[in-house]
């Protein structure tokens, strides 16, 4: 699961630090969210590993709720707007009719064909989402995955192959975020609009290079 989810992982936190590096009110809100989170106290005093397992601790509560909201809300919306597997293949068991649009011609995907799912188009689409183009977390603010019906957000699959490493994916991020964002500020590299590779992964082409300045540590 680890080495399945290394390359969208990856791709994930790419896309995150690009969406949130000139949107500086995100950026407060996250670290905002971070710096009331009392684990910083014992990150900076325990080992690295220990301080991993401290974060995970206090990341889920015991009583499941889930801490970091915000911060989740702000990947949710990276992975709705760049998913890291833009498009899903899907082969058809046996033959489906499927109803008319408004020429009420049925269409017919016979068994054996391939039908291919644009996860990227359809995160962009105003049918399902308003005002889709703006990066705008607050969609999934309260309720998470939750906030739309799978169909709607397949970055994760749908039942029954819904991924198994969806919440170990989340938390891995965070992870990442919170240690990333309290160690280092950055600018990218390039000015220029980042450029996507073909391929069955929405990966930049050059990368997502940036310059690293260390934070002082309170």
């Amino acid at each position: 699961m680890i080495i399945a989810g290394r390359d969208t992982t990856r791709t994930l936190l790419s896309w995150f630090l690009y969406a949130i590096y000139d949107k500086p009110d995100i950026k407060a809100k996250i670290m905002q969210e971070i710096n009331n989170m009392v684990f910083f106290f014992f990150f900076n005093l325990l080992s690295p590993l220990c301080g991993v397992m401290e974060y995970t601790a206090l990341l889920y509560a015991k009583k499941k709720k889930k801490r970091l909201k915000y911060l989740e809300a702000v990947l949710l919306e990276t992975l709705r707007l760049f998913p890291p597997v833009p498009i899903l293949a899907r082969m058809a068991k046996k033959d489906v009719e499927l109803p008319g649009g408004k020429d009420e011609k049925k269409y017919t995907i016979r068994e054996g064909n391939m039908v291919m799912i644009h996860v990227w188009s359809q995160a962009r689409n105003p049918k399902y989402f308003e005002d889709p183009s703006k990066f705008d977390p607050m969609r999934w603010y309260e309720q998470g995955v939750a906030a739309f019906p799978p169909h709607m957000f397949p970055q994760f699959n749908i039942a029954p192959r819904l991924c198994l490493g969806r919440t170990f994916a989340l938390l891995e991020a965070k992870i990442f975020a919170c240690h990333f964002l309290k160690t280092f500020d950055y600018t990218p590299v390039d000015t220029e609009e980042p450029r996507v590779e073909g391929g069955p992964i929405l990966n930049m082409t050059d990368g997502y290079r940036v310059h690293l300045t260390p934070l002082k540590q309170a």
